[in-house]
């Protein structure tokens, strides 16, 4: 006979309860490791992006060793993890970050950072050094940075306090530095989350904010459907223009645990490099339904662009016989 057996029927029933409530709590455990088994991914070296540079400096570009792809290399990493190299420590998420502390904001005229893409960036001017000088010295899951994207006008006031800049913004953290000899950095910046500007603080050599993040909508019952027509539509654009190779794009869809994570991803990188206004644009829609309308919308009308014919080669080469 079990030992429990003479127990009075209320204790038989506060004890499976309990058991039940740890079962439960066992199981949703096991979800979140299975949601987030990325979270401690690490990603590889690539030697693809040219990296952003801080500043309008022409000078040479920054070692090939930090250029990357950005999250998919994450992704990828997750599914390949014997060839990782750095530790993300932490995978988008804004639940730990300190709202009521201003964030140094980065503003760029040529660069916009979305949630869950990596970008590298080459740091030279005094002011940004500083920043981060500042960044550097902070723990490592408090090294945040918020990328803004210049509004017109921004040249005359570029090295002013003034330059304007869209209020939309994207919380990053530096999930890897390097300072070089002459002082300068070298990092990668994990963006986290959409943010909106409240009010610019303080009078350090660089800018900072009080910032305030997006709630970002849900997708609902449309969500399958439309993972399946964005992945069609992938392969489709990257077969004709070549942005992500295969493998790649099986990676980012397995891997992304959400879909409005995965669009973000994939606005990172299919939209070209010259296009930051529409990246800005698909950074400031709320809504992950209408940001993939539009996304789609755009892959479409890149697609149907036709291809450039190649420069003729003069004086022309024999053909052979």
């Amino acid at each position: 006979m079990r030992a429990d057996a003479k127990l009075p029927n209320e204790a038989k029933l506060s004890q499976t309860r309990q058991y039940g409530e740890l079962a439960f709590a066992r199981l949703r455990s096991v979800l979140i490791v299975g949601r987030t088994r990325f979270a401690n991914a690490r990603f590889r070296r690539h030697v693809t992006d040219p990296p952003c540079r801080v500043g309008r400096s022409k000078a040479a570009l920054r070692p090939a060793a930090f250029r990357c792809r950005g999250f998919p290399a994450l992704l990828a990493a997750a599914v390949d993890p014997a060839r990782a190299r750095y530790n993300t420590r932490g995978m988008p998420n804004a639940s730990n970050i300190n709202w009521l502390r201003p964030i140094p904001l980065f503003p760029l005229p040529n660069c916009v950072l979305l949630p869950g893409a990596v970008l590298p960036l080459h740091v030279f001017e005094p002011r940004y050094i500083a920043m981060m000088q500042d960044v550097a010295a902070r723990e490592p899951g408090d090294r945040l940075l918020a990328m803004a994207f210049l509004r017109e006008g921004w040249e005359p006031h570029y090295h002013t306090r003034q330059a304007p800049l869209h209020n939309t913004v994207c919380v990053g953290r530096v999930v890897q530095h390097e300072v070089l000899a002459d002082g300068k950095f070298n990092l990668l910046l994990l963006g986290l989350v959409r943010a909106r500007v409240i009010e610019e603080t303080g009078d350090l050599l660089y800018r900072q904010a009080l910032l305030a993040a997006v709630e970002q909508g849900s997708i609902g019952l449309h969500e399958p459907r439309l993972r399946d027509v964005l992945y069609q539509l992938v392969v489709e654009f990257s077969t004709r223009t070549g942005a992500l190779p295969g493998d790649m794009i099986d990676g980012i869809f397995r891997t992304a645990p959400d879909t409005a994570l995965l669009l973000d991803v994939l606005i990172y990188h299919l939209v070209p490099a010259g296009q930051a206004a529409v990246k800005q644009s698909l950074l400031e829609e709320e809504h992950p339904y209408t940001r993939a309308k539009k996304l789609i919308r755009h892959l479409r009308t890149i697609a149907a662009l036709p291809k450039p014919s190649p420069t003729p080669v003069w004086p022309p080469t024999m053909n052979s016989n």
